[in-house]
């Protein structure tokens, strides 16, 4: 059996949760690590330890250091350079010391790098109430001088949010909060004097955290939340959100809530000259181009200011551009009962036998018989529209690629099918198959276009007569089906074994 000969140079007993624990420091043993090591698994907090060691100075034991050493951790920089990282128990907050390590070292840019390795080790051992580190604190006086608290900065944080913490903290005026934002932003860069307000963390079907909303001061919460929405990009319920916003965020009487439908653009415009056009505001629901076309159209700015001006918005974070061309004519489309079909639109500089063409492909009104001609021939006797033809373009593209081949331009006509002038192009390029049928998915699988046939016609033979088929001057018509018993012996024919299917239908499908 092995005895500890040390000698005790302090004992006490110390009551902690109704239960009185023993505490002993032998000789050579560093006082402040035993006292923490002891008191540690009882869960007692940094200003119940900091009494124990008063108590024991208190009873005249010299101490070696007034804070226990909990971790130390040897850091490797530039040029091999080493520095040993030690986090204490001084009632400090571990991600500050690390932070003020990373200064004292000038490698502010290693903080994440660090602190993601120390954080996990030491907050296992002590109490980490905060994961930013503090990079900026600044004693806040009042009129009279007399200090009214100290207000931290934390890293990535607004000078404006701080003060806006700091304010509802102290229960003071939140006049006071311009004035303390400015003052911080004399010696720190700012990018805003407006604070946030509200925070709400959100997290997806699976209970992960995906993001948090902010809404700042005096904006509107579905304005916030579309932000979030659109900035985040992942999957979430909108209608939702919006809801639950509307009924937890609008009981802070520092947001607004008076809309249902969110600005996503909202902003004074100019043209080339610098000239105000005038003020734009995007609703959620609006395509851009429309409200920028509007815009301009009432102050007769010329087309390149109206393209730059809608680039520009374009470019705008939380604007979505579905197209670059304005809606010049739209008309809802009923079928014979009543029942809406949907909206029959053109855009400007579209020809209108084309916007009637896609909506018909869009619709499947080919499929249900619908005359698109007649169409046509309706849309094109209106004033507000300008048809400079009436056959509709099915497909185009100025430069088509057909098996990684430029095929150069590609125009498919109402009335010419997909497939033919595919298989036109594969033979006039000595294309294969494959690429064909690549080509045909790609054109067919878009919801604007109809396809009839997805097999091309290789021959075409029509009104047929008997004389397209004499050969010994005694043929006869009589009759227009093929006898059963002839079958075999007519495909080694002139035709082939397709003549019986030109008696009935005038086309042949490969």
């Amino acid at each position: 059996m092995h005895f500890n000969s040390s000698k005790v140079i302090w004992s006490r007993q110390v009551r902690i949760n109704e239960k009185f624990v023993p505490i002993e420091v032998l000789e050579g043993e560093v006082f402040a690590d035993k006292i923490f090591s002891i008191l540690q698994p009882y869960s007692v907090g940094y200003l119940g330890r900091k009494q124990v060691l008063e108590l024991a100075k208190s009873d005249g034991i010299v101490l070696e250091r007034e804070n226990a050493h909990i971790i130390s951790e040897t850091i490797v920089f530039n040029k091999n350079r080493t520095s040993s990282l030690d986090i204490y128990d001084d009632g400090s907050e571990p991600v500050d010391t690390i932070y003020n390590f990373c200064k004292e070292n000038e490698s502010i840019d290693r903080f994440h790098e660090i602190a993601n390795l120390i954080m996990p080790k030491i907050c296992g051992i002590l109490v980490c109430n905060r994961r930013d580190p503090v990079v900026y604190s600044h004693t806040i006086k009042n009129p009279n001088g007399a200090s009214m608290g100290k207000l931290d900065v934390l890293l990535g944080e607004e000078a404006a949010d701080a003060a806006h913490r700091f304010v509802i903290d102290k229960n003071l005026d939140l006049d006071l909060r311009k004035s303390i934002a400015r003052d911080i932003c004399k010696a720190m860069p700012c990018k805003r004097l407006v604070p946030i307000v509200y925070r709400k963390a959100v997290n997806n079907v699976d209970g992960v955290r995906i993001g948090e909303v902010h809404i700042l001061e005096g904006e509107e919460v579905v304005d916030a939340a579309m932000r979030f929405i659109r900035k985040t990009r992942f999957a979430v319920d909108e209608i939702a959100l919006k809801n639950f916003l509307f009924a937890d965020a609008c009981q802070n009487k520092l947001v607004k809530c008076t809309r249902l439908i969110a600005h996503v653009f909202e902003d004074k415009v100019r043209d080339n000259d610098g000239r105000e056009i005038g003020h734009l505001i995007i609703r959620e629901d609006e395509e851009p181009v429309d409200k920028v076309h509007d815009l301009c159209y009432v102050a007769h700015c010329p087309n390149d200011d109206r393209m730059k001006i809608l680039e520009t918005v374009c470019a705008s974070e939380f604007v979505v551009c579905k197209r670059k061309q304005p809606i010049i004519f739209s008309q809802a489309v009923t079928d014979p009962n009543g029942i809406n079909i949907g909206n029959l639109e053109v855009q400007l500089l579209e020809e209108p036998a084309d916007a009637v063409y896609h909506f018909f492909a869009r619709h499947r009104l080919f499929q249900r018989g619908w005359d698109i001609n007649s169409v046509i021939n309706q849309v094109c006797s209106l004033p507000q529209l300008d048809c400079k033809r009436k056959t509709p373009l099915q497909y185009n593209s100025d430069s088509f690629l057909m098996g990684n081949r430029d095929i150069g331009p590609l125009r498919i006509w109402y009335g010419d099918e997909v497939v033919d002038v595919l298989y036109q192009k594969r033979i006039d390029h000595n294309l294969t198959l494959n690429d064909q049928i690549a080509s045909l998915n790609f054109i067919c699988l878009q919801h604007e276009v109809y396809c009839h046939r997805t097999r091309a016609v290789v021959y075409e033979l029509k009104d047929i007569t008997k004389h397209d088929f004499e050969k010994f001057g005694n043929e006869t018509c009589s009759r227009k089906y093929m006898g059963w018993q002839f079958l075999s012996a007519v495909a080694n024919s002139f035709i082939g074994s397709k003549l019986s299917s030109f008696t009935k239908i005038n086309t042949v499908q490969i």
